[in-house]
């Protein structure tokens, strides 16, 4: 598994952007389950419940972006 580290404000910047391509509310859950983490500093388990989503889900996510940058999501 892939160490959690802080995301910078540039990381943030760019989500941003890549977030105004999104088409999908599949993809958008991808994108906010990162920045709520990164900007609002939740937890996997308040994020699941702000989207309404599994925590393991948000767990992947992260995980993913982590692993493989805004591409991922």
């Amino acid at each position: 598994m892939v160490q959690a580290r802080a995301i910078t404000e540039e990381e943030i910047e760019l989500l941003k952007a890549h977030g105004k391509k999104i088409k999908g509310h599949v993809e958008y859950r991808r994108l906010e389950s990162v920045l709520l983490r990164a900007e609002a500093g939740k937890t996997e388990a308040e994020i699941a419940v702000i989207l309404r989503i599994n925590t393991r889900t948000v767990e992947k996510n992260n995980q993913r972006y982590f692993e493989e940058g805004p591409s991922a999501l």
